[in-house]
This record gives C-alpha cells, structure tokens and sequence, in this order.
C-alpha cells in the first residue's frame, strides 16, 4: 500500500513538470511576434488521463490551441 502511494505521488508530479513545461512555453511565446502570412505562436495544453492498468493519473498527450485575431 505505501509503495501505491508513492507510485501515484511520482504520477501526479510527471503530470505537474509536464504542466509546467508547456505553461512556460506559453509565456514565454506569449509576445512573439511573426511576419505576416506565417503562423501565429499557438499556446500548449497538456492532456491527462487516469491510469487504466495502475493507479495515478499520465499524461496522454499535448494539443495545440486556436490561432485568434
């Protein structure tokens, strides 16, 4: 049982290093700017799913947001 523990404990912080890594991308991407006709900067969202096969939660993957304006 406390080995579970630990074992959902280390889940959950992957997810919240992944979280962070895509949060300061998005801040530091925020201002950039691009020459018209290219592709704006579009911010990162993390996806995370239960475990199916263990306890914790995983990341499932990352998506892209909307280009607005």
């Amino acid at each position: 049982m406390t080995f579970d523990a630990i074992g959902i404990a280390g889940t959950g912080l992957t997810v919240h290093r992944k979280w962070l890594d895509a949060l300061s991308d998005n801040i530091a991407n925020l201002n950039t700017a691009v020459a018209p006709g290219d592709e704006a900067f579009r911010e990162r969202y993390v996806l995370v799913e239960e475990g199916s096969r263990s306890p914790g939660v995983y990341v499932a993957g990352t998506a892209l947001g909307v280009v607005e304006g």
